[in-house]
């Protein structure tokens, strides 16, 4: 065991204290210059070296130990935890699978979690919940009740704790109409290992998968990963899968974000979703159904879940597995996801999750299914929900305002992120790059297609579609932040641009 010296940890002197903290001792952990095991300072002592009350220091300790970046034990501090979250799955980590090819050509890999985690809090980051409105308190009390408890329950169950699968199942069945029961249900490190675990147990090297372009940037790498035949089909704006394109397609298994895709933000109504299911039953084929952004629908009530509507057309349990993730709803260290798949499907996963190993801490499971079943979890969802609500449409009523007509909305009133577009006027990418000199992290849809295929049916044209995240922005940062956006759109060309 070693003990840390603060040595050159900066606070951001324009940050308030405890997030100017939070923030310099996470990125000491994710940059690997404080090791696992590694001895943190006292709260005491922290605090007198810092000049900042003891109070601060422990508050903020309490929220990395949440978070899962550090540990404690009684008696004799806090160490740093042996997995950080944003170190847990990572395509590149995985070797279940090695696939020779003759081309030797290196893939193009994920963005390291360092360099995500530098950017993640700028405002119009997509895909991070509003971190300060979480009930960190409530929920290190949760921990910290379950922390004991676990000494004692043995070595994690690779299906996940008992009481965490029924907690999920239940408000799966009453929330989004899933068929399930807590033994079809498998706990994951979030809904990445959960479409890893799926395509290695539902494909082979060299079969056919169908895929969302544009489409989750994650799973596309996952079936390169694996060497499986990606055939993209177009998204329609504000319709969703384009399912005309679908039925001309045969393949293994089809991919599929219904309730929210990202990046468009639309979603599929149930004509399509019929489509989809019908086309699956003619081929003998798979869906994997990513639940993404279902929590939260502003303008509409929610479609029930693919997996539930299939269930009840065929009167037994369907070719489908349903994914979903707390990492939107809670936070995104947390890394627990989970996944439900056929009776026939249970063993076959966990042989896999097994294999690439990964198991949650059994305490942070336990906590989970007790913050579901006191009802606390969805109180935040509703919490959030409003939150997000307000700041979705505020938003969307700037970019109106500043842009005059200018642009077109393209995504739903729905999850944390709104996607436009424009027929006339810069690129994307060039507007992409003058945001993030004023520090503001924008997406276009480069990063989202399938290789070189072109997203077609897309109007505005795909090159002049942004993807802007509002979960973590305050309304002040959405205000600024569309008033540069707007001024980086009407800006003239000049070098410094390009």
């Amino acid at each position: 065991m070693s003990f840390i010296d603060i040595g050159d940890l900066y606070l951001d002197k324009n940050e308030p204290r405890q997030a100017g903290l939070y923030n310099a001792i996470r990125d000491k952990i994710l940059m690997a210059q404080w090791t696992a095991e590694s001895r943190l300072p006292a709260t005491r002592v922290l605090a007198e070296q810092l000049s900042i009350s003891r109070n601060t220091v422990t508050a903020t300790y309490d929220q990395l130990k949440a978070e899962g970046y550090i540990d404690s034990v009684r008696g004799s501090g806090y160490f740093v935890s042996l997995l950080p979250p944003e170190r847990f799955l990572s395509v590149e980590d995985i070797s279940v699978k090695t696939v020779e090819k003759e081309d030797q050509t290196p893939r193009k890999t994920f963005r390291s979690a360092e360099s995500q985690a530098l950017t993640r809090n700028r405002p119009f980051q997509p895909g991070v919940p509003d971190l300060d409105g979480f009930p960190y308190k409530k929920w290190t009390r949760f921990l910290q009740r379950q922390s004991g408890r676990a000494l004692f329950s043995g070595q994690n169950d690779p299906q996940g704790a008992e009481a965490l699968r029924r907690s999920i199942s239940h408000y799966l069945v009453s929330s989004r109409s899933v068929d399930c029961c807590p033994e079809r249900v498998i706990v994951t490190q979030g809904a990445q290992q959960a479409i890893y675990i799926a395509l290695s147990v539902l494909m082979k090297s060299g079969e056919p998968i169908v895929v969302e372009n544009p489409g989750y940037k994650q799973m596309l790498n996952t079936a390169e990963h694996l060497d499986l035949q990606c055939l993209p089909v177009n998204i329609i704006n504000g319709k969703g899968v384009d399912t005309t394109s679908l039925s001309g397609l045969k393949a293994k298994c089809l991919y599929l974000t219904p309730s929210n895709h990202y990046p468009m933000g639309c979603g599929i109504g149930t004509g399509d979703r019929i489509a989809c299911i019908e086309w699956a039953q003619k081929h003998n084929a798979w869906i994997i159904e990513d639940d993404y952004d279902t929590e939260f629908q502003f303008g509409n009530k929610p479609f029930p879940s693919l997996q539930g509507l299939a269930t009840r057309m065929s009167g037994g349990q369907p070719n489908i597995v349903y994914i979903g993730t707390f990492s939107k709803t809670m936070l995104p260290s947390l890394r627990i996801g989970y996944m439900v798949v056929p009776d026939t499907l249970v063993e076959k996963c966990l042989a896999v999750k097994e294999i690439i190993g990964g198991n949650t801490a059994v305490h942070s499971e336990l906590a989970l299914s007790e913050f579901i079943d006191s009802g606390d979890y969805l109180r935040h969802i509703r919490k959030m929900r409003r939150s997000y609500q307000t700041k979705c449409y505020l938003f969307i009523s700037l970019l109106r305002t500043e842009l005059k007509g200018q642009v077109e909305i393209l995504s739903q009133e729905a999850g944390m992120h709104v996607t436009f577009g424009w027929t006339q006027g810069p690129s994307a990418v060039r507007i992409a790059a003058m945001l993030e000199k004023e520090k503001i992290s924008i997406r276009t849809l480069e990063g989202y297609k399938y290789k070189n295929v072109s997203i077609d049916n897309t109007y505005p044209p795909a090159d002049n579609i942004l993807i802007a995240g509002f979960g973590n922005a305050s309304e002040v940062q959405i205000r600024e932040g569309v008033k540069i956006l707007a001024e980086c759109f009407n800006r003239k060309p000049d070098i410094s641009d390009k």
